[in-house]
């Protein structure tokens, strides 16, 4: 092995105990005590935990899987001693160390004459992927982690199909992936593989909640649309237009702001669909790694709503564009994710001001990337 790969493991392995460290930190996100509260919930009531608001006023709005992995922390957590925020952040952690071998592969796959040292050193050593999948306590990089390992494996139509679904079990936002992947897949048969086994996989794993109750189900699950006026668009109409309503605590917005959220919604699926035409109509088609880190920059710069998990879906795409944009993105996430914590575990606040200019910038770097991406993929679709 090369001093420097030595160095990247080194930097992979100190990152990781830190990780393992935090995850067992007595204090976390409010989401950490949303999960515990959902498991609660969950064992009293079952598939009805999808009725119920949550501790913080917030809907039960993980996909029908989750209830069994869910359940199978809390047993773990039973018998082990351990704190279920533990078994709740080590599936997280373990996806990091997935998707940096992953981005590895991938960097020198795509771009094999280059040194790609730097931008691997600077993954290992993400602020923002250290926060929220080793702190934080969501699902969010173990999603992050199926979609690149279904991306990667794309060409053996069928396992990259499973890993799809198995990501839509975690969450729903692999949904912005489909018709990039959709386009990709070069013949209908390979598209009804990939998205049949899918299907098939994300119903069975929702089996037996998601035929008992369909309705809350894909009501609950798929219309969430997370915390609005905390980031970019949605933040700008609260400046403007302040004290929006919410029907349930900082959930489900009233009025106005719901109209515009929806139509963030709607330009977001166009503009999804849109570049993914544009990218796959040539015979010569861009990396699926590449067109999804496009969909996610657009999927985020455009949120609707937003919890500061999200942050963590570019983290291992961002590489692809290179020392400058990843550190740019890295730094700024990271202040954010630290601010936020920073005032939730400890209470010590950024000023308004300041927490606002990180915010906008941390949002604005969006533009930087999709501008990366667009001179990227110019290259690419001319070569």
């Amino acid at each position: 092995m090369k001093p420097l790969d030595r160095s990247l493991v080194i930097a992979l392995v100190c990152t990781t105990l830190l990780k393992l460290y935090l995850a067992l930190a007595p204090e976390g996100s409010l989401d950490t005590a949303g999960f515990l509260d959902h498991l609660h919930k969950i064992r009293a009531l079952g598939v009805d935990a999808y009725h119920v608001r949550g501790v913080f006023d917030n809907p039960f709005n993980s996909p029908p899987a989750m209830i069994h992995v869910i359940r199978f922390w809390g047993w773990l957590a039973d018998t082990s001693g351990i704190p279920f925020r533990f078994w709740l952040r080590l599936p997280s952690v373990l996806s990091d160390v997935g998707s940096f071998l992953l981005v590895a592969r991938w960097l020198t796959k795509l771009w094999p004459n280059k040194n790609h040292v730097g931008v691997l050193m600077c993954l290992v050593l993400c602020p923002t992927a250290i926060l929220i999948s080793g702190y934080h306590g969501n699902t969010d990089s173990v999603m992050i982690f199926l979609i690149l390992l279904s991306i990667y494996l794309v060409e053996t139509t069928w396992i990259a199909g499973l890993l799809f679904g198995l990501a839509l079990c975690v969450k729903a936002v692999p949904l912005a992936f489909v018709p990039a992947i959709f386009l990709y897949l070069p013949t209908w048969r390979k598209r009804f593989i990939f998205f049949g086994i899918a299907i098939l996989i994300f119903v069975i794993c929702s089996l037996p909640y998601l035929a008992q109750d369909p309705k809350a189900i894909l009501s609950t699950v798929f219309g969430y649309s997370s915390i609005y006026g905390k980031w970019g668009w949605t933040q700008l109409a609260v400046i403007i237009s302040p004290d929006p309503t919410y029907l349930h605590g900082r959930f489900d917005v009233q009025g106005p702001h719901a109209t515009f959220a929806r139509i963030l919604k709607l330009v977001t699926m166009v503009l999804i669909v849109g570049v993914s035409v544009w990218l796959n109509r040539a015979k010569s088609k861009p990396s699926l790694f590449i067109q999804c880190g496009l969909m996610t920059t657009i999927l985020l710069f455009m949120a609707p709503g937003f919890g500061p998990q999200y942050l963590v879906w570019l983290v291992p795409f961002v590489v692809a564009l290179g020392l400058r944009t990843t550190l740019l993105y890295y730094v700024t996430s990271g202040f954010l994710v630290i601010g936020q914590y920073a005032c939730e575990a400890f209470a010590s606040c950024f000023p308004l001001v300041l927490r606002l200019l990180i915010g906008f910038l941390c949002w604005l770097s969006l533009v930087a990337m999709i501008l990366a991406y667009r001179r990227a993929l110019k290259g690419s679709l001319r070569s």
